[in-house]
This record gives C-alpha cells, structure tokens and sequence, in this order.
C-alpha cells in the first residue's frame, strides 16, 4: 500500500507538474499569441498604413493631374479667348481697310466722273463756240451774199433806169 499511495503520489505529483506544465504552456502560448496578436496587429496597421499611403499617394496624384488639366483648360480657354479676340480685330481691321477702299474708290469714281464731266462740258463748249462761229461766218456769208444781192439789184435798177432814159 505504500508502494501504491507512493504510486499514486508520484502519479499525482506527475499529474500536477504536467498540470503546471501545461499552465505554463498556455501562459506561454498565451504570451506568444500576444506576442504574434501584437506582430500580427503591427503588421496589419502597417500593411493599411501602406494603403492609406498609397490611397493618399494616388489622391494626390489625381489630384495634381485635375489640377494640372484645370489649368491646361485654363490656358486653354485663355488661349481660344485670346485667338477670337485677334480674330476679331483682325476682321475689324480687314471691314475697316475694305471700307477705306471702298471710300477711295467712291471717291476717285466721283473725281473721274466730275473730271469727264467738267472734259465733256468744256468739249460742249467748244462745240457750241465753233457751231456758232461757223453760224456767223456763215450768217456773215449770207449778210455779204444779200449785200452783193442788194447793191447788183441797185446797179440793175440804176442800169434799168439809165436805158430807159436813153431810151426815152
């Protein structure tokens, strides 16, 4: 019996150190479980800190290029904005230059008509000078011819009247 309770004793001296054992077991896996919760928590943290990271990267990145396209359309509209205003001037400039020459050209149509007027009056002129020269040297012809007409009829006359006296 002594050899059996010392079995049982060394039994439950055995059963307890292996209770003590596996205590320490757990506490140590509890620990290392911590330990790896923990490493598994800081590995966590920083694998989403690293996708935030590059969440924050890439909105940065979008963000400079709506930036970056903002102001290229900025430019751009400046630029268009710009263009239609030379373009605008430039037709100002172009009605401006045709209205000039077309005010030029109404006016030297106006001269040369007012020079061929002023040409065909003095022409009109000439015309109705020598029309009425060649009237009068002609009227002058007929008052001559009339004359002679006149004095031979006298000299007829006087010659008639000259027979007849001698006749008489």
């Amino acid at each position: 019996k002594k050899r059996e309770a010392a079995q049982k004793a060394a039994a439950a001296d055995e059963n307890r150190r292996f209770q003590e054992f596996l205590k320490q077991q757990m506490v140590k896996e509890a620990q290392d479980s911590s330990h790896l919760d923990n490493v598994l928590a800081r590995e966590n943290d920083l694998a989403w800190a690293k996708r935030e990271e590059k969440w924050n990267r890439e909105a940065a990145a979008r963000e400079k290029l709506r930036q970056e396209v903002e102001k290229s359309r900025q430019v751009q509209l400046a630029v268009g904005h710009e263009r239609n205003e030379e373009e605008e001037a430039a037709k100002k400039a172009e009605v401006a230059r045709l209205r000039r020459l077309h005010e030029e050209g109404l006016r030297d149509d106006r001269m040369k008509r007012e020079q061929r007027d002023e040409e065909l009056a003095r022409y009109r002129a000439q015309l109705t000078q020598q029309v009425a020269m060649r009237e009068n040297a002609a009227k002058a012809v007929r008052d001559e011819e009339y004359q002679e007409k006149v004095a031979l009829k006298a000299q007829y006359e006087a010659f008639d009247r000259k027979v007849e006296e001698v006749f008489q």
